[in-house]
């Protein structure tokens, strides 16, 4: 696949990336259309420094937001280990989604 990007990224694109962040998370974050992040990161579109504090306030509100659920699975993990092996009515799991 033939890249137009002149062998440039941002590395704000590989962090993102790296850590499994949807480009739509971070657009709905900040409030920047999906294309417009795409085209910054790509370098194909100049980033001014409003622009860039609210991708970055929006990747550090998506880290946040993952540390809280993890954090939420984790809690639940440890009260409930004991019977995760354990069988369940399949309406039980769909009352718990």
């Amino acid at each position: 696949m033939k890249s137009d990007t002149n062998g440039y990224v941002l590395r704000f694109r590989i962090f993102r990336i790296r850590h499994h962040i949807l480009l739509r998370e971070i657009a709905k974050e900040a409030k920047i259309s999906p294309q417009r992040v795409s085209e910054i990161e790509l370098v194909k579109s100049a980033a001014g420094d409003q622009i860039k504090t609210q991708l970055a306030a929006a990747l550090e509100a998506v880290l946040l937001q993952r540390e809280a659920e993890s954090t939420n699975a984790l809690e639940d993990y440890r009260r409930g280990k004991a019977l995760l092996f354990n069988e369940v009515l399949e309406s039980e799991v769909r009352q718990n989604e």
